[in-house]
């Protein structure tokens, strides 16, 4: 799981991979299923220091070399990220 970071990190530059996991999300529970796509990129603070973006979206829309379809559609529909905007949302400047 480091390598795609490790790799980020020596080059500077920008990687986006297709995952799926399963995750305990607090002591004691069940693992939960989790699919997403994921985007890592390099970037720099104001003092020129290495930073490390990562932006994740979660999704039953992944393509894994050997992934059965049954895994892929796992992840419960309740945590997978819409990719519209919501009803009225607009992109712009805050007024």
């Amino acid at each position: 799981m480091a390598e795609p970071f490790a790799d980020v990190s020596a080059h500077h530059g920008a990687r986006f991979d297709h995952l799926f996991t399963r995750m305990v999300p607090e002591a004691d529970a069940p693992a939960i299923a989790v699919s997403s796509q994921q985007l890592l990129l390099g970037c720099r603070f104001p003092d020129n220091s290495f930073a490390l973006a990562s932006l994740e979206h979660r999704t039953h829309d992944v393509s894994i070399t050997g992934l059965p379809e049954t895994m892929r559609m796992e992840m419960d529909d309740e945590w997978v990220m819409p990719r519209t905007l919501p009803a009225g949302a607009k992109l712009g400047p805050a007024q």
